[in-house]
């Protein structure tokens, strides 16, 4: 499958394994400090698996210009969530919940977008989720069941 992106969210994919490698003991310890993991070795396996399945992202990407396909559904799409990436969420009565999966865990409160620390349970749950998924998490309603859909870096 051939995936196409803008220059820049490409760039944003390559910055985030950079920034992944980069603080690798940082995330070791903030994942262990939360209980996310049972082990540092756990983490870093899932840390580099991560990176593994972006960077098998880079041989079926093809970078495209910014200004000629603005309007082209299929440009950004992704087959599982990256940090930065935009996705649905749908529950079982259907409602759906535009998510944001970020670097940092401020909150815009204007923004009606649900926004997702990607250090957290609920992000580190949907972290490499494949679309078509469904998934078990607390998005601040309570727990619930969702369907991960549109997964978009912009």
């Amino acid at each position: 499958m051939k995936i196409l992106l803008h220059k820049s969210s490409y760039e944003k994919l390559i910055k985030q394994v950079l920034y992944i490698e980069e603080n690798m003991d940082g995330l070791l310890d903030t994942c262990l400090r939360n209980e996310d993991f049972s082990s540092a070795e756990k983490a870093r396996r899932f840390f580099m698996n991560y990176i593994n399945r972006i960077e098998s992202l880079f041989k079926e990407l093809q970078v495209v210009d910014n200004m000629k396909t603005q309007i082209d559904s299929q440009v950004n799409l992704l087959p599982f969530i990256v940090v930065d990436s935009h996705f649905t969420l749908s529950d079982k009565e259907n409602r759906r919940y535009f998510c944001h999966l970020s670097y940092d865990n401020i909150w815009d409160r204007k923004n009606p977008t649900v926004q997702l620390f990607f250090l957290s349970e609920t992000g580190l749950r949907l972290l490499s989720k494949e679309g078509g998924h469904t998934v078990y998490v607390d998005i601040g309603l309570g727990a619930s069941k969702y369907t991960i859909s549109s997964i978009r870096i912009i």
